[in-house]
């Protein structure tokens, strides 16, 4: 789901991979944002994100089971978070293993 408002300003794209067996930090780019747009384009493996405050610790290592994950995101969809430039943002997908799937995150303003 996409805000009612327009997105004005796009600040960094960021195209990474992550495992199942460790959270891979979102790399901000210093903008004041207003959101962050994130696509997983894999066809299997859903795309899991946790968010803490910005400076804080990274999140321990994900179980495999989805609840240390904040939010899910299905296999090829996109999501916008309203997530401020406040928050840094992890990535894991649901393989519990060290496979690698992709991701494609957008930091963007309005």
């Amino acid at each position: 789901m996409f805000p009612l408002f327009g997105i004005r300003n796009v600040f960094g794209r960021q195209s990474g991979s992550c495992t199942g067996t460790a959270w891979t930090k979102f790399a901000a780019s210093g903008a004041t944002r207003s959101g962050i747009e994130i696509r997983n384009p894999d066809a299997s493996l859903r795309l899991w994100v946790r968010r803490v405050e910005r400076g804080a610790a990274a999140p321990a290592a994900p179980t495999g089971a989805g609840t240390d994950a904040d939010l899910s995101i299905a296999p090829d969809a996109t999501v916008f978070l309203a997530y401020s430039d406040t928050v840094d943002v992890y990535l894991c997908n649901s393989s519990g293993t060290s496979t690698a799937s992709s991701y494609v995150a957008s930091e963007v303003g309005y």
